[in-house]
């Protein structure tokens, strides 16, 4: 688990990478409606997705959001 290296394995994924970020009001880190969102840090191709939602569970909470960003409507 430790010697897991995140930018290491997925800058080898031949595939876009969509990470989608919960967040709740008053969040700092939360984009501007509308906004693409920043890329992952050397990761071309990649991109961050914020979606509104209760808890964190996205899948449950908020399914039509996260197929969305993942098939990038």
């Amino acid at each position: 688990m430790f010697g897991y290296r995140p930018g290491t394995v997925l800058a080898r994924v031949r595939a876009p990478i969509v990470a989608v970020r919960r967040i709740t009001p008053g969040d700092d880190a939360a984009l501007a409606p509308g906004s693409d969102g920043p890329s992952l840090p050397g990761l071309a191709g990649s991109a961050v997705v914020d979606v509104p939602a209760p808890g964190h569970n996205l899948l449950r909470y908020r399914p039509d959001e996260v197929t969305a960003a993942i098939l990038g409507r």
